[in-house]
């Protein structure tokens, strides 16, 4: 009997160990092939840069399209709405007292009404003139008013002295265009709309293209070249400064005026 009742005991306190082991012992998660554990996938993943140096993108990685291109710049003479008066070419007719805005691209005349904005083209313009941001009158004399020697003309000149041999300004516009390359990635997307000044003086109908250098200037005064050298030294004349240009006009022009 004793020994009967010492096997079962020993059989169940086995069973017992076993049962309890059992729960303490840990859980294996078995991979079935569809799953990789954290730890190998990123052991493989640094294996394979390391054997090929990069990253195999095949048609798992694709390339984000690149932006599409946008305009810098605008293609007004001034963005803002002036308000000024216009005189057209046809019976001296004038619109007075609108909001104004040049478009040197398209080379029109923007007019704000109470109706939208409505356009002129230029080649309809007498003249205009507005009031800049000090208040300034600022005036521009269509092309058609003058002829050129050497070039063909068109839109508007600014005024910027006036008198017998005026100073004029001319704004131009041009459209850079893209110069992207993809395969060395370099250059712009993007086209860049760009101005840039030239400056001329009249003589008659006639205009010229005015250098601005000391001697470009005084070509311009040839018939007064000893008293304009003495105003350029006495005013210390910057010939890349418009103040300056305008200034060395204004007093040519009253050099002649007394004559």
């Amino acid at each position: 009997m004793l020994k009967q009742l010492l096997t079962i005991i020993l059989i169940g306190g086995l069973s017992a160990s076993a049962t309890v082991m059992a729960q303490k012992a840990p859980k294996v998660r078995v991979n079935d092939g569809d799953e990789t554990p954290d730890n190998m996938r990123a052991f493989n993943t640094m294996r394979q840069w390391g054997t090929n140096g990069n990253i195999e993108t095949g048609d798992l990685l694709r390339g984000l399209n690149p932006p599409p291109p946008e305009v810098i710049g605008d293609v007004y003479l001034d963005t803002e709405w002036k308000v000024g008066n216009v005189l057209m070419f046809q019976d001296n007719m004038t619109i007075e007292d609108y909001p104004l805005r040049y478009d040197l691209y398209n080379d029109m005349l923007e007019i704000d009404t109470d109706e939208g904005v409505k356009v002129l083209e230029a080649h309809r313009i007498k003249s205009f003139a507005w009031r800049d941001s000090n208040g300034k009158p600022v005036y521009y004399l269509g092309s058609r008013n003058y002829r050129s020697e050497t070039e063909e003309l068109n839109g508007f000149f600014e005024i910027m002295a006036d008198g017998e041999v005026p100073l004029l300004r001319k704004t131009n516009i041009r459209v850079k265009e893209p110069d992207y390359y993809e395969g060395i990635d370099i250059g712009s997307r993007d086209y860049e709309i760009q101005k840039s000044d030239e400056y001329y003086y009249a003589i008659g109908r006639v205009v010229y293209e005015l250098k601005r250098s000391k001697k470009g200037v005084l070509e311009a005064f040839a018939d007064k070249e000893d008293e304009m050298s003495a105003f350029f030294k006495k005013e210390n004349i910057v010939f890349k400064d418009d103040g300056d240009l305008a200034l060395a006009f204004t007093y040519y022009n009253n050099l002649i005026s007394e004559q």
